[in-house]
């Protein structure tokens, strides 16, 4: 999912999250805040719009395995996955850059982060959307809650 804000008079999916204004950001910041489980919902159940399941469950592969019968995976319901997220943390941002790649960052140049329970966002990192901001699951969090 990627977040879309209005910046200056003109629409973008390019954006870091210190670009947007600092009343659209205060507005995210208070969402992510407080709506965090229902956001949390949104992303695990209801971002694939075209998918005429909703799924109840998340399968998450932990290890590399030399074949599937070998293969360790964590198991969550989403209400458990989200009440477990929620435990975990609630809103931050965490200052990052971006050390390699087409787009590195010049020294000095930090970006934010920002992070709610076990969702964070990035930069999506495909050359075509190497701005973008994507949310995903934060890494091992299976190990972490």
């Amino acid at each position: 999912m990627i977040l879309r804000v209005r910046l200056s008079e003109r629409l973008s999916t390019k954006v870091f999250w210190e670009e947007i204004d600092s009343v659209g950001r205060t507005e995210w910041e208070s969402i992510f805040s407080e709506k965090q489980d229902e956001v949390t919902r949104l992303l695990l159940q209801k971002a694939y719009m075209d998918d005429p399941f909703i799924p109840e469950f998340l399968l998450h592969k932990t290890k590399k395995a030399a074949d599937w019968t070998s293969t360790e995976v964590a198991v969550y319901a989403i209400d458990e996955l989200i009440a477990l997220s929620r435990s975990y943390g609630g809103f931050q941002v965490k200052p990052y850059r971006v050390n390699k790649g087409s787009y590195r960052d010049p020294k000095g140049i930090k970006h934010h982060a920002p992070r709610f329970g076990v969702v964070q966002m990035q930069r999506k990192g495909s050359k075509q959307n190497a701005t973008q901001l994507q949310f995903n699951l934060k890494a091992g969090y299976f190990n972490k809650i």
